[in-house]
């Protein structure tokens, strides 16, 4: 990526957890997709999965902080991360879960200040777009988007 393009983007690190399903409590293999806002800021927001184990179930937030660079980022979490999570964002929000972390990962993904994609020639390099399908939303999309780029790089 040009240099004068890598401080429109952010690169953000993003924990998911898995938490142990209360037994008997609620099927969460019913459950749809869902997201919450909760509160004023950005980061007062959690979304998660149905249960696909029967066992568990996927929560994650989302964090805008800059790391800087991949190679920066904090690929392991602590407990003490995991409690702050259950505090800040579970505790007394969503029933039938049980204080337990069965499995907590690591991923990252760019955001720039609009959370829109970047889709842009680069100047001076014929048929080359910096594609960003970023803030967190590449993954959903990237198949539509990847057959229209792939078009419109073609001619077709």
């Amino acid at each position: 990526m040009p240099e004068a393009e890598r401080p429109k983007f952010k690169i953000c690190r993003q924990v998911l957890h898995w938490l142990e399903i209360q037994p008997g409590e609620a099927d969460w293999t019913q459950y749809p997709v869902w997201m919450w806002g909760f509160g004023p800021n950005p980061e007062d927001f959690i979304y998660g999965f149905p249960s696909l184990d029967g066992r568990t179930v996927k929560i994650a937030t989302e964090s805008f902080v800059d790391a800087g660079h991949p190679d920066l980022l904090n690929r392991k979490v602590s407990a003490e991360e995991q409690e702050q999570f259950w505090k800040e964002k579970v505790e007394g929000r969503i029933h039938s879960l049980r204080r337990s972390f069965v499995r907590s990962v690591v991923c990252f993904y760019t955001v720039t200040d609009d959370a829109r994609f970047v889709i842009k020639p680069l100047s001076g390099l014929e048929k080359v777009l910096l594609v960003s399908s970023c803030s967190g939303h590449g993954f959903k999309h990237s198949a539509a988007l990847g057959e229209q780029l792939a078009q419109s790089l073609i001619g077709d």
